[in-house]
């Protein structure tokens, strides 16, 4: 192709040297010659590849070398001076000045008449000058679309094979970096994010690149929705890493397992804001035809997904961790419980082995959101579990409820710290109160073991009418369970159901 091209910028050359003198240059037959020219190249180069399709190496280089030529004619014809078009700007109607300059008064040419007429002739010879612009822009524009992809385009229908050696090179970059992932990472100062996501991305970014210099048509089409292809298998192997944390029956708390799932998280985050980044990029280059079909709605609701559950297993990592505590707590002889004293040792185990696990998701969670949405989540599902393994005790005393009340408000104080739990604490820094919005929620999700303990206080003449007043949703199961946690025998159980 290069041949032909260079025989092409000849035959220019030579019609410039022999021929412009001879035709008027409004006429453009150099322009005309080398529109004929590239008209019958679209069709010889079509033929051939109708014919056969190259391999992808001579295919691109033909494609390189025809934009090359294209670019060349495009520069070459709008670059024309000002003084080739002046006769398409005279018959545009738009001459080069004012012809109003012989009305001025010269003999009064500082009289209010003579200044307003010299003002409103530099205004029309402003006006004329502006549009003399804008249609010599015009008139550049027209030969832009003239030779823009007037021969390249043929090629288009043929890139497939140029986007199937992206897909099996993405492919191949994919299970590399899948390979040499570590799944962590030893400095909390640089990314949070896992190394072969932005690899990926960065791999990303040079398709685009290399393909905008090829097609802003349908290869640019079909290269996003490879894109879209390996973003959703990038996040099946980030399901599919999660699924392996969530499956560990008897899961060991590790800083090393705790940063891989913030890293799942934090990536998946990445990825949400990359598809957002990828959408733009392509709705600015792709063509005009395209851009209602650039979307990427489907991977964001996945990534949005994958954060869910990352959380959800950071939560159920916790609570398994506290299970032996609250298993403590519930052997406990809180009937025969004798005084109340400082905090119960269930508490302090709690304490502890919270303070194992949440530090490493306040430093690993590269989004603050993320963060407050485990505590918030956490803090309602822990409280859950507390109330259930306090009905799940054998039997509950007067004092024995007041010992765990008094627990209740150690959790209180620990829960509220939650969202300021970092290692850094470790150190001895001051810790920042937590938001109002979150001390609320805390006092809200406390509420309901504390209006159970207050409830088992309550001696059995005022128990259904206290249950009554402290509980908004009637249940009767756990009226019942009360009773049986105060040791009330059967018989008064259904006097006093009745009376509820």
């Amino acid at each position: 192709m290069e041949k032909r091209y260079q025989w092409a910028k000849r035959e220019l050359r030579y019609h410039e040297e022999h021929y412009k003198a001879v035709f008027p240059s409004v006429w453009c037959i150099d322009e005309c010659t080398m529109e004929e020219f590239a008209i019958e190249t679209n069709k010889n180069v079509k033929m051939i590849l109708e014919y056969e399709t190259p391999p992808v190496n001579i295919l691109l280089h033909a494609l390189k070398e025809t934009l090359k030529f294209e670019k060349e004619l495009i520069e070459y014809f709008s670059n024309k001076s000002v003084k080739d078009m002046e006769y398409l700007l005279d018959e545009a109607g738009i001459p080069s000045q004012s012809d109003d300059l012989d009305e001025l008064d010269e003999e009064n040419p500082n009289s209010l008449d003579a200044i307003n007429k010299r003002f409103e002739h530099f205004q029309r010879q402003k006006e004329l000058k502006k549009r003399r612009e804008e249609k010599l822009e015009s008139f550049k524009q027209l030969k832009v679309a003239k030779f823009k992809n007037i021969i390249s385009q043929t090629f288009d229908p043929y890139l497939k094979i140029y986007i199937e050696q992206e897909d099996a090179f993405m492919q191949q970059k994919l299970d590399g970096l899948m390979v040499e992932e570590t799944w962590d990472s030893q400095d909390i100062s640089k990314s949070k994010v896992l190394s072969s996501a932005e690899t990926l991305i960065s791999t990303f970014k040079k398709s685009i690149k290399r393909c905008l210099s090829l097609s802003r048509n349908q290869a640019f089409m079909d290269l996003f929705k490879v894109f879209r292809k390996y973003i959703r298998k990038y996040l099946a192997i980030l399901y599919a890493k999660l699924n392996t944390i969530q499956q560990d029956k008897q899961p060991k708390i590790s800083d090393r397992r705790e940063q891989t799932l913030c890293m799942i998280v934090n990536t998946a985050h990445y990825l949400s804001n990359i598809c957002n980044q990828l959408v733009e990029t392509f709705q600015n280059n792709i063509a005009e035809t395209f851009k209602p079909n650039i979307a990427m709605e489907e991977e964001k609701q996945e990534c949005n997904q994958l954060i869910w559950g990352g959380v959800k297993a950071m939560i159920q990592r916790v609570h398994t961790k506290v299970e032996p505590a609250f298993a403590a707590m519930t052997r406990l002889n809180w009937a025969a419980w004798e005084s109340v004293g400082d905090q119960s040792e269930y508490v302090t185990q709690l304490s502890t082995s919270i303070a194992q696990t949440v530090p490493i998701y306040h430093d690993w969670l590269s989004n603050a959101i993320h963060f407050t949405f485990f505590c918030d989540s956490f803090l309602s599902e822990f409280m859950q579990q507390f109330v259930q393994n306090i009905l799940r005790c054998k039997l509950i005393s007067d004092i024995g409820a007041e010992q765990l009340l008094l627990d209740v408000t150690a959790i209180k104080s620990l829960l509220l710290e939650l969202p300021t739990l970092s290692s850094l604490g470790k150190s001895g820094h001051a810790a920042t109160p937590a938001p109002e919005r979150y001390v609320k929620l805390v006092k809200k999700e406390v509420l309901e073991a504390e209006t159970l303990l207050k409830t088992l206080i309550t001696p059995k003449e005022a128990l259904v009418r206290t249950f009554a007043e402290l509980t908004k949703e009637r249940s009767e199961t756990k009226l019942l369970r009360i009773m049986e946690l105060k040791a009330i025998y059967k018989a008064e159980q259904f006097i006093l159901l009745e009376q509820y």
